[in-house]
């Protein structure tokens, strides 16, 4: 059979030399498109879901959300395994489906379920999917530092400006922030006014919620011009939000400064960030969405991080998983290159014929390109154990 193919290959040179081509061709292109990535995958079609009931202990969220929310989850198809994680506040559920299950399918039918048990829940509680992403996904990290702002600006230079930022980015399923402490606005009363002035709880709540809203109201044509009515009372200041009337005593208009403290302070937090040791610093977490090239995504985000400029705020990367898969590439790159200077050599020490030694040469690299084909054709992607494995079977070649 080999002495058949050699003979109809030496017979029709322009037909093998154009199948080579278009192999080389389809081969580079497959190199250029297969995701790369420094681990492999193997972790199973998993869905996660978020749940937050606020002030709640563990067991309160375990009766009235989880056993109804994990019930309803193993009932759904193709539901391999269902895992419930509950803490102060939050809950963790992480349901695992059979093996070939289209991950965007099982969020639909995850997200089917959510929006069933959500009409039962209590009603400061949320629940929601988590990030499109498999255990992997965790591929870069960063920390904002700073000379002169405190952490709870910081954490808030990254909630609402790097986060979103990186968000945009096309490949990332998730950015987490870490560390800092986020705001919250406190109305500490003082009981004897409340007693002074017959007020309840509740009525504060009501005055709060009701003036801390703008509202609109019509187009006024005028001059030709449309003139936008609108009432403004969105609170944007600590002052604007002790100004806020509650009621009027007597045509005097009583103010929430006049019944209460109204302060910053920070939100309850169960962890902290620290960077090398020199203190607290507030990190952000970037987590790449499912089957994209995680080399690409990266090397986007550090694109997108230098392209954001905050006064008195610099960016540190901590974990960067793109190095690795640059080591992985390079090592592949080298045992190409040595191998092919041991043929050449051992060809030439032997056979004393630089075209022999040449024809092995052109093979190994036509042969890897050939092997990345195959990996894109079959859905492969490329990381430590794929390049590896390249690298043993070049050997082997030799």
């Amino acid at each position: 059979m080999i002495e058949s193919i050699i003979e109809k290959s030496v017979k029709n040179k322009a037909l093998l030399l154009l199948t080579l081509l278009i192999a080389a061709f389809l081969s580079f292109w497959a190199i250029r498109q297969t995701p790369l990535d420094a681990l492999p995958d193997l972790t199973p079609p998993q869905v996660i879901v978020n749940v937050k009931y606020l002030g709640q202990s563990p067991k309160i969220i375990e009766d009235q959300i989880i056993y109804e929310l994990t019930n309803a989850l193993l009932a759904t198809a193709k539901t391999k395994t269902v895992r419930a994680f509950t803490s102060y506040e939050n809950a963790i559920v992480y349901i695992i489906f059979e093996e070939g299950t289209d991950l965007y399918w099982a969020r639909d039918r995850v997200n089917e379920v959510i929006q069933n048990v959500s009409k039962n829940a209590p009603k400061n509680a949320t629940i929601k999917l988590g990030p499109d992403a498999t255990g992997i996904g965790w591929a870069f990290e960063y920390a904002l530092t700073s000379k002169n702002r405190s952490l709870d600006d910081l954490r808030s230079i990254q909630d609402y400006l790097y986060r979103y930022a990186l968000l945009g980015v096309e490949g990332v399923s998730e950015v987490a922030s870490v560390g800092g402490f986020v705001k919250d606005y406190e109305v500490t009363l003082r009981q004897e006014a409340l007693y002074k002035y017959d007020l309840s709880i509740d009525d504060l709540m009501n005055a709060l919620s009701k003036n801390n809203n703008d509202l609109g109201g019509r187009v006024v044509l005028e001059n030709g011009f449309e003139q936008i009515v609108q009432a403004r009372g969105f609170a944007r200041s600590l002052d604007e939000i002790a100004g806020i009337t509650i009621k009027t005593v007597n045509g005097i208009p009583l103010k929430l400064s006049d019944i209460a403290d109204v302060r910053v302070v920070p939100t309850y937090r169960s962890g902290m960030a620290e960077l090398n040791g020199e203190g607290e610093v507030v990190g952000g977490v970037v987590v790449v969405r499912y089957k994209e090239n995680a080399y690409k995504v990266i090397q986007a985000v550090k694109e997108k991080l230098a392209s954001l400029h905050v006064n008195d705020v610099e960016v540190v990367t901590t974990y960067d998983r793109s190095d690795l898969i640059t080591k992985a590439i390079n090592n592949l790159k080298r045992a190409l290159l040595e191998e092919s200077i041991v043929v050449l050599a051992v060809v030439m020490l032997f056979l004393l014929h630089f075209r022999s030694a040449l024809v092995v040469i052109i093979v190994l690299p036509l042969t890897i390109a050939l092997t990345f084909l195959c990996m894109k054709l079959f859905g492969l992607e490329s990381n430590i154990m794929s390049l590896g494995g390249i690298a043993i079977a070049i050997g082997a070649m030799v």
